[in-house]
């Protein structure tokens, strides 16, 4: 197990005890936190931050949650904890310390439209897990992605 118990430890800078001595830029303060409240509404799993990179989780849930992994990049963190929430595994948010690096190159618009599109399929693919009869008829009419673990590289 991760954190207290968890199944999945989720770092969070948005988290009221997180520690941030460099904050983002307005516009992708206002972007993250859309997005992240975009995603709670969506998702099974309540965070304040879906985003940050740090993340950390248990050998068995590695296991159950691998295989339904299709998102790279960005989108992956979602993905993962989309996943973990449908098959009902312990999700738990830990504050952290944050110091934002200026100069990303990370394209605000084009990176914002990437993961809202992740994020409608990361619910989708969630909810086909918890035996959503909806999301399991569309499926069966939609050609499935190859998940990450089973890529060639």
């Amino acid at each position: 197990m991760t954190d207290r118990g968890a199944d999945l430890a989720v770092g969070s800078r948005r988290h009221p005890d997180a520690t941030v001595t460099s904050h983002q830029t307005f516009a992708r303060r206002f972007l993250g936190d859309g997005f992240a409240w975009l995603a709670g509404r969506l998702l099974a799993v309540d965070l304040y931050d879906y985003q940050c990179g740090a993340k950390a989780v248990s050998a068995n849930t590695w296991e159950r949650v691998r295989r339904h992994i299709y998102e790279p990049g960005f989108a992956w963190d979602v993905e993962l904890v989309a996943i973990a929430g449908a098959l009902e595994q312990t999700v738990v948010e830990v504050p952290i310390e944050w110091e934002d690096r200026p100069g990303s190159t990370v394209s605000p618009v084009r990176t914002s439209v990437a993961l809202m599109r992740a994020l409608l399929a990361a619910r989708h693919r969630a909810k086909r897990l918890s035996d959503s009869r909806l999301h399991t008829a569309i499926a069966a009419r939609r050609e499935q992605p190859t998940a990450l673990v089973d890529q060639e590289r």
